[in-house]
Parts: C-alpha cells; sequence; structure tokens
C-alpha cells in the first residue's frame, strides 16, 4: 500500500533550514494534509497547503528561491527533512 503522504507530487522545493524545532504534531498536519491532498479541490487544496506552511516557514526561517517556491513541495519537503533526521534524535 502507498502512503500518499510519502509520494511527492508537487515540483520539488530545495532550501536551507533546520527542520529539527518542527513537533510532532505539526509534522502530523503536514501528513494529513500531504495524504488527503488529492481529494481537496485545487483551490482550497492550495489554501490547505499555505495554511499549514506558513507557521513552518515562520519557525525555521529557510533560505530558499522565491522563483521555485511552492507551498505543496515544501510540505513534501518538510515531511522527507524530519523523517531523515528523526532517525537521528536521541
Amino acid at each position: 500500500m502507498i502512503d500518499f503522504a510519502l509520494h511527492r507530487i508537487a515540483p520539488a522545493v530545495e532550501f536551507q533550514g533546520d527542520v529539527r524545532s518542527i513537533t510532532p504534531s505539526e509534522i502530523t498536519a503536514v501528513e494529513s494534509y500531504l495524504r488527503r491532498r488529492t481529494d481537496i479541490p485545487e483551490h482550497p487544496r492550495q489554501w490547505l497547503a499555505w495554511r499549514i506552511s506558513v507557521p513552518l516557514l515562520q519557525k525555521i526561517r529557510p533560505v530558499y528561491d522565491p522563483a521555485n517556491f511552492n507551498y505543496e513541495g515544501f510540505l513534501e519537503e518538510i515531511l522527507a527533512r524530519y523523517r531523515v533526521e528523526s532517525r537521528y534524535r536521541t
């Protein structure tokens, strides 16, 4: 079974930033959105990606290229990095 939270469909977003400050409840919100996004109409989907991303952007203050940024791709990258980082937490 495919976990749609881990399936990347948005254009990739490269950024520099530390995801270690993201809490488990914040990552749960990211995962929930990514799992359900294909069931959400486009406009509400983009709004929800923005709504979830803004507090994370404020928290980690990433450096990124605005020309290549999209909220959904940012959330996909946050989850991927968080999963790698959480493997090494003590």
